[in-house]
């Protein structure tokens, strides 16, 4: 049970992290010096998960992606399934959770970029996507790193939203956090030192390679 709950947390959070690192990246690059009313009407929404709990978040995307929801009906009437409880209703919700982390920490990485160094790139003639790729991406990417970590770790750790949307379905949705709930609850006590033991080393993994990404980008 512990090594299928593993498998489908990491699959989910691998998944949801590549969108929100994709996602997140684009949108604070576009958005890290524009101030605008419609940015910070944006940025607000993107943010607005951290400071929700994450039961309300699940039960929002209940609303939205439930069979009777706006898009849930679309999703059925398109494809004769459901898309709550199913895996892929946890990377929705992981996806909604870790998005806010990356785009914060990869906004705050573009911004401490030096200017005078884009701008000197595109004096040489190098084009807006050489300047971001050869240029802006390298500058900025163990801040951008520290941001995709601390969104894996998010969305690898994501219990309520997840369990309002995907359930507890063993081998199908049950995630470790879920795992050790019921585990807890049902007072398996060998099942849930196996998931501690486990979260817990790659949690400290996780620390590892943040502390030490940290540490490069104040250089």
């Amino acid at each position: 049970m512990v090594i299928d709950a593993l498998i489908i947390s990491l699959r989910i959070s691998s998944i949801s992290i590549l969108l929100s690192s994709a996602i997140g990246i684009l949108l604070a690059r576009i958005m890290h010096k524009k101030n605008s009313i419609a940015v910070r009407i944006i940025e607000n929404l993107l943010l607005l998960p951290v400071f929700l709990p994450p039961s309300i978040v699940g039960y929002m995307l209940l609303i939205v992606f439930g069979r009777n929801g706006m898009l849930g009906r679309l999703i059925y009437q398109a494809f004769d399934t459901g898309l709550i409880f199913t895996w892929w209703a946890g990377v929705l919700a992981t996806f909604i959770m870790s998005l806010p982390l990356v785009y914060q920490n990869s906004k705050a990485a573009f911004l401490s970029i030096d200017n005078n160094c884009e701008e000197a790139a595109r004096v040489d003639g190098a084009g807006r996507l050489q300047v971001f790729f050869k240029i802006t991406i390298p500058m900025a990417l163990n801040g951008l790193l520290c941001g995709i970590i601390l969104g894996f770790a998010r969305a690898f750790g994501e219990f309520g939203a997840t369990l309002m949307v995907a359930g507890n379905l063993p081998g199908r949705t049950q995630t470790l956090p879920v795992a050790m709930y019921y585990a807890v609850e049902g007072g398996n006590r060998v099942l849930a030192n196996q998931v501690f033991a486990v979260v817990l080393a790659i949690s400290t993994l996780l620390i590892l390679c943040f502390s030490y990404l940290s540490r490069k980008a104040e250089y």
